[in-house]
């Protein structure tokens, strides 16, 4: 049976907007994939049985997880971000391997950064083998066998306005989807920040007594965080990489730094100086 990978793309991204504005629609989806399984082997009819790594209590976990699950922005879908994710399908997929990294060393960022500027945060799923859009959200859905379920947690994170995706094949699972996710999205070579509306001022109410604000509560911060106020929460290291770019006639110092958290997750922040 062939597959048209233009409208499979389409239809996964209405499949994950589905999911994150009414997160329990999943659970019966779930309870009804867990009947299927028998001695961690997924059998589906008119497909071949899928070995599972940990068999219905990774379906369970994923329904917990959605009961309180509130409902998230939609995302929209991006041309330039979907470009960055056909040049790592196009590059892993004949190759039959699954990796973030590309062959010849680029990273998430690199591939975007081809195509667009981006900032907030971004990050990277990958699905094997899926066919269908439900199949594909409810194996990213579940994670099995990831610890952290970073691709979970991808799909629900709130910093992410923008998705983009492709899809096509894979040389040892048959099928591959590679997915994109960004904060904030922006033409190549312009600033985050528009330099030439800034205007230094105070504001109106800087010497006015705040009587009524309520004492603010005490934040507990890691080790990184006494000494770096962009580290999130969770950080347990950080890599830091500077460049420079030309921007709309300016030339600007960026610094990147690639923050992993202790759920396994890596958050970027993104600096710019003139």
């Amino acid at each position: 049976m062939s597959i048209d990978f233009h409208e499979l793309k389409l239809s996964i991204v209405r499949e994950i907007n589905k999911l994150r504005q009414d997160p329990q629609s999943y659970i019966p989806i779930l309870e009804n994939t867990m009947d299927k399984i028998k001695d961690k082997i997924l059998i589906r009819p008119n497909d071949v049985a899928i070995e599972t790594i940990e068999g219905v209590s990774a379906y369970e976990e994923a329904i917990l997880f959605l009961m309180p699950q509130e409902q998230v922005q939609l995302l929209a879908l991006d041309e330039n971000l979907s470009s960055a994710a056909t040049d790592h399908l196009n590059d892993i997929g004949p190759k039959g391997i699954i990796t973030h990294e590309g062959t010849l060393g680029k990273s998430l960022s690199d591939r975007i950064e081809k195509y667009c500027e981006w900032d907030t945060a971004c990050g990277e799923s990958i699905d094997i083998g899926g066919k269908t859009a439900e199949d594909i959200i409810l194996s990213l859905l579940v994670d099995d066998g990831i610890s952290d379920r970073g691709d979970r947690l991808n799909l629900f994170k709130a910093e992410y306005k923008f998705v983009g995706l492709a899809c096509g094949n894979h040389r040892e699972h048959g099928t591959i989807t590679v997915l994109n996710f960004c904060g904030g999205v922006r033409e190549k070579d312009t600033s985050y920040f528009n330099y030439n509306n800034f205007k230094y001022g105070y504001p109106s109410n800087l010497h006015s007594k705040q009587v009524s604000e309520k004492p603010k509560k005490i934040k507990v911060k890691n080790s990184f965080q006494l000494n770096d106020p962009d580290a999130p929460d969770g950080t347990v290291s950080v890599k830091i990489i500077k460049n420079t770019k030309l921007c709309e006639g300016k030339r600007l110092t960026v610094t990147k730094k690639f923050y992993t958290l202790n759920n396994g997750q890596i958050q970027i922040v993104e600096i710019e100086e003139i």
